[in-house]
């Protein structure tokens, strides 16, 4: 039987490598210098395991280079943690936006700690880009849609019997509105109009990408996503996911991620094609929450009696870990991806550090 063949065989199928980094292995084994000796049927095996061992941890540990991105840690002063853990980043003023008790705060390293917007309370959902800020408030009878254009201070607001699900994308808003349904709104001129009509509960929010949202919706046990057009206001694509609960929906490039599971199962990493419908299944380690752009993945995987944040690249519906994050030694968690790719991280490590990864 040949070493190739007995490689094959005898790799791990937790672990995975690219035809191009076998045949590397392959080629350092047939040139190293061939020995006349004897060996027992029954240490054939061992010997070939510790031959394949010494060949390829090179090649393994090779392919957790870190990646190439700046990683910037900031330490947001006299802020409790649970107002970091949904703070939202801006790429274009390299900025935090998050809420407190007392309002709406920004924070950026050169600009300090600054409040945008004074409120009574804490708001419900909250939205931002670099124009636009926007946050609902509960209010009797229902709830009040705040809108801020970020240029000029002035604030309008829509009633509602309740907003979520708040996505923005340049100068239009997508947002679920009570039991009724998504609606899209121009933000330059505050005018709605109605895209879908929920039918079922979802656990997931919608996905914004460009001038396409995916909106996740649950129905006797099977979840849809429907791709609406927001341009058109027509319905694209509906993807079916064979699964009972299907969390974090996302949307990057060509595919849809979402983490799907059953009652009393592992989840599992789906990744479905927005154009062809096909869903298939990214194998991964034991994993409950994570975040996708591109082809990397960050995991939120088991670390000894908890969890932490681990960045993974895609290759053949697998992932493979990089090294990128290996040097943080606080636990990470809260794992989510800007629209330009930068990826945020809350850590609970003493000054409640959150890290900025720009690519």
């Amino acid at each position: 039987m040949s070493i190739k063949h007995e490689l094959e065989k005898s790799l791990p199928e937790s672990l995975h490598f690219t035809s191009a980094e076998k045949e590397a292995v392959f080629e350092r084994i047939h040139k190293r210098k061939k020995r006349r000796f004897q060996v027992l049927p029954a240490l054939a095996g061992v010997m070939v395991l510790i031959m394949i061992a010494v060949l390829i941890v090179p090649e393994l540990t090779s392919n957790r280079t870190a990646q190439d991105v700046t990683i910037e840690k900031l330490v947001v002063p006299d802020t409790p943690y649970p107002s970091l853990i949904n703070a939202i980043y801006v790429d274009e003023t390299s900025e935090l936006i998050f809420s407190e008790e007392t309002g709406l705060y920004s924070y950026s390293e050169s600009s300090g700690k600054e409040q945008l917007v004074s409120l009574p309370g804490i708001p419900y959902n909250v939205a931002a880009t670099e124009d636009w800020l926007v946050w609902s408030e509960p209010v009797e009878g229902g709830a009040v849609l705040n809108v801020m254009n970020r240029s000029n201070q002035q604030v309008i607001t829509v009633e509602g019997r309740g907003f979520a699900n708040l996505s923005i994308e340049e100068d239009t808003l997508v947002y679920l509105n009570g039991g009724e349904g998504v609606y899209v709104m121009d933000l330059n001129n505050q005018e709605s109009e109605f895209l879908h009509k929920s039918t079922g509960g979802s656990r997931s929010e919608s996905a914004l990408q460009g001038n396409q949202v995916v909106i996740p919706e649950e129905n006797d046990g099977v979840t849809k996503l429907f791709i609406y057009d927001i341009q058109t206001m027509e319905r694209v694509n509906e993807i079916e996911l064979p699964f009972e609960i299907v969390e974090y929906v996302q949307w990057s490039g060509e595919f849809i991620y979402s983490q799907g599971r059953n009652v009393d199962e592992m989840p599992v990493l789906l990744q479905a094609n927005s154009q062809t419908g096909e869903v298939q299944e990214i194998q991964t380690p034991e994993f409950d929450e994570f975040a996708a752009y591109g082809d990397r993945i960050a995991l939120r995987v088991p670390e000894g009696e908890s969890n932490t944040v681990m960045l993974y690249e895609v290759d053949e519906l697998k992932v493979r870990p990089l090294n990128t994050l290996d040097h943080i030694e606080e636990r990470l968690t809260k794992p989510r991806f800007t629209e330009e790719g930068t990826l945020v991280l809350n850590s609970e490590g003493p000054d409640f550090a959150m890290y900025i990864l720009e690519p």
